[in-house]
């Protein structure tokens, strides 16, 4: 039981961290724009899809694909024995 909390904690940590990066590499993508390109949009638009797009792949596509792996081996190791 413990190993199964320790996974979801380091899934969790993983997932928060690579929602931050990709976070920050898409706002820099957006300041990198040029002006008249980024005008064309409301700023809020932009930070609405930092915010909603990363948090989908991060905490919905990647944990749960991780979870999905993670829960499989351990069923596998429980068979195993």
């Amino acid at each position: 039981m413990t190993v199964v909390i320790f996974l979801d904690w380091v899934i969790l940590k993983f997932c928060y961290k690579r929602g931050r990066e990709l976070s920050a590499h898409l706002m820099k993508s957006y300041q990198k724009l040029p002006y008249i390109e980024y005008m064309q949009r409301n700023s809020s638009e932009y930070i609405q899809l930092i915010h909603t797009q990363t948090g989908q792949f991060a905490h919905l596509t990647l944990q749960n694909f991780l979870q999905l792996i993670s829960e499989g081996l351990v069923g596998i190791v429980i068979l195993s024995f």
